[in-house]
């Protein structure tokens, strides 16, 4: 089985054409990404939302994984996916 991948490119518009920026492997149960914006505020990126976790990337930092907290009495060998 091939790895699950997260591929940043760039739209240069000065010269008319897309640069590949970096890519990474991600948890094979990745099922959805958010964008997080980013300014001279704050560095941006992406959230990875998979099986029990939501993973920030972006280029530059290290990767922060959090677990997805859980109601009282939930099964915890149930795998818990965000879906929206």
């Amino acid at each position: 089985v091939a790895d699950k991948r997260l591929t940043f490119y760039e739209l240069d518009l000065g010269l008319n054409h897309v640069v590949r920026k970096w890519s990474d492997a991600v948890d094979p149960s990745a099922n959805l990404v958010l964008a997080v914006p980013g300014d001279k505020d704050g560095p941006g990126g992406v959230l990875v939302c998979a099986e029990d976790y939501v993973y920030y990337k972006n280029a530059g930092h290290r990767d922060v994984a959090a677990l997805v907290p859980r109601r009282r009495g939930t099964d915890l060998r149930r795998p818990l996916l965000m879906v929206a």
